[in-house]
């Protein structure tokens, strides 16, 4: 599979689950919720594993909503959410001009290797 339609997959999946668990909070709908919700950590987790994010800021946030909010995992959720929110417009990015968004990520690959030498 070529990279630009991971980067389309990714898009979609990151936009998808930011509104199944919206959806699904605000509208009543707890399996939506859910569905959404488990989407955002997934696409959290795999973020912190490739390195892209730093895992201690939204691991800490989610615990602390996970804490203050019922049922805890609606807090785990919505921690999650956040981080997610923050990254929409490179979300919608991925999905709808994935050359662009390829291109900055070589760009700055390239900058960061010219650094090291």
């Amino acid at each position: 599979m070529d990279r630009l339609m991971v980067l389309r997959i990714q898009g979609a999946f990151e936009l998808t689950a930011l509104i199944f668990f919206f959806s699904g909070y605000f509208g009543g709908s707890s399996w939506l919720m859910i569905l959404g919700g488990i989407m955002l950590v997934a696409d959290n987790l795999m973020t912190i594993l490739l390195g892209l994010a730093t895992p201690l800021l939204p691991l800490g946030v989610s615990a602390l909503l996970a804490l203050v909010i019922v049922p805890w995992y609606a807090g785990v959720f919505l921690g999650c959410s956040i981080f997610t929110l923050l990254g929409v417009p490179n979300s919608a990015r991925k999905l709808w001009n994935p050359e662009r968004v390829l291109a900055d990520a070589q760009r700055v690959d390239a900058e960061r290797q010219a650094k090291q030498q």
